[in-house]
């Protein structure tokens, strides 16, 4: 092809700006639809796309821009196109134009510029769809509920490839009859699968999870049917202690200086054995007062001490019991089943890249079972921060909901009983999610 249009771009006339950019389109059509794996009716689709904003743009005598085009349209163009290949492309034909034509210092310079800001604009797509392919997958066919306590992570758009498998899914279960009926007769997932049908961006609905104390629900479901799929088997957290342990603990009630607080922890001695809640709950205390003796928050620290040195009670509350918590960013394996799940060998198809599960920062573990983690930040910024927001929100239900599938595979029996859980911590402060067949606290 003809770079005239390239030329015109370059040219620092400004009549030529509609001539620049309608190039520019000419570039992306051409690279879009080099010879590829895809069908022709893709490619076809590709030429309509670009061809029609750029028609609708003359139409209203507007001037049509790359950027505006990428950002009302990347998800058809993620849909539609292979940008690895198309990279490839349009690299080799500047390399054909440098050697073909002889330009003008300051052109060159203006057409590496173009060359950059092309590649960068088709990079940020190409994230983009590694996002969408690797974070995104088919929910499990059951409805799982969530109920609030949220990595700093950009939203992930919904394809029409995605929103249709997990149409599929909720089809599926309400095609089979087993599911949750409120007592004003509307069916939980009926609803869900229409609310997730008009969200654009992923939401853990899409991997039906409910969460009750999601603003966006208010006008999904009545505030009477929240608070009844808030409650469905909650579970109490306002229980008596063991009266040796509440009184233990409150032994520490009157002490007002550092100095009485480690004179208690010395008084008293508790058998590992014997006494594992006594024991453990002395050992958090003298390691938290520690801290303080060392003068431990006089200086900074990093987020490897939030867990290790701030709160290793919560993992350590383990040791005494068969299951084990352990640290150092250990994959999930029930998560990287979820994403793996479509994986085979190859036939018509080569057989997909396999993607690795989620990581948390901490994971407990009984047999081959994963029961809960832990994900912790540096710092606390709110229940809205954006890491708390994506973590608890997003990643700890979908994790969870891994976690729960992953046992009741095998345990079917125990699908109503079985619990997973999730600490997230931010500094100073911690909450605690809760997954089961039912409610997500």
């Amino acid at each position: 092809m003809e770079m005239k249009s390239v030329a015109s771009e370059l040219a620092p006339s400004p009549s030529n700006r509609y001539c620049a950019n309608l190039g520019n389109f000419e570039i992306f059509t051409m690279t879009t639809n080099a010879p590829t794996d895809a069908s022709n009716d893709s490619e076809t689709k590709r030429k309509n796309l670009t061809l029609e904003y750029v028609l609708n743009s003359k139409g209203k005598n507007s001037i049509p821009s790359l950027q505006e085009f990428v950002g009302k349209e990347t998800a058809r163009i993620i849909e539609l196109t292979d940008f690895r290949k198309m990279l490839l492309n349009y690299g080799q034909l500047c390399l054909r134009e440098f050697y073909k034509k002889r330009m003008l210092k300051e052109q060159l310079k203006r057409f590496v510029f173009v060359v950059l800001v092309y590649l960068g604009v088709s990079w940020s797509i190409i994230n983009k769809r590694e996002k969408v392919s690797e974070d995104y997958s088919p929910p499990h066919p059951s409805t799982t509920t969530t109920r609030h306590s949220a990595s700093k992570k950009s939203a992930i758009i919904m394809t029409e490839k995605a929103l249709q498998e997990m149409e599929n899914s909720y089809k599926k279960v309400i095609e089979s009859g087993n599911v949750w009926r409120l007592e004003s007769g509307r069916i939980v997932e009926q609803v869900m699968m229409d609310h997730a049908l008009g969200l654009k961006y992923e939401h853990p609905v899409h991997s039906m999870i409910l969460n009750p104390n999601d603003s966006s629900y208010a006008d999904v479901f009545t505030e009477k049917e929240l608070e009844e799929i808030g409650n469905f088997k909650a579970v109490d957290f306002d229980q008596e202690l063991p009266q040796p342990l509440h009184e233990y603990l409150y032994t520490f009630l009157d002490k007002k200086t550092l100095h009485d607080l480690n004179n208690a922890i010395i008084s008293k001695t508790f058998n590992p054995l014997s006494q594992p809640d006594l024991y453990w709950a002395r050992k958090s205390f003298e390691e938290v007062i520690e801290l303080y003796n060392m003068r431990f928050f006089d200086e900074d620290y990093i987020e490897d001490d939030v867990e290790y040195r701030i709160w290793p009670f919560i993992f350590k509350c383990f040791d005494l019991t068969e299951i084990r918590a352990r640290s150092g960013k250990r994959k999930s394996q029930a998560s990287s089943d979820r994403h793996n799940q479509s994986r085979s060998l190859s036939a018509h198809q080569p057989t997909a890249r396999h993607h690795v599960g989620m990581q948390p920062d901490m994971k407990c573990t009984f047999m081959n079972y994963e029961l809960g983690f832990s994900e912790v930040a540096l710092k606390d910024e709110g229940e809205n921060g954006t890491k708390e927001l994506y973590e608890s929100g997003m990643k700890a239900p979908k994790m969870l909901k891994d976690f729960l599938v992953s046992i009741v595979r095998d345990r079917p029996s125990i699908i109503h009983a079985a619990k997973t859980g999730a600490f997230i911590i931010s500094g100073m402060c911690y909450a605690l999610n809760k997954i089961s067949n039912g409610t997500f606290i």
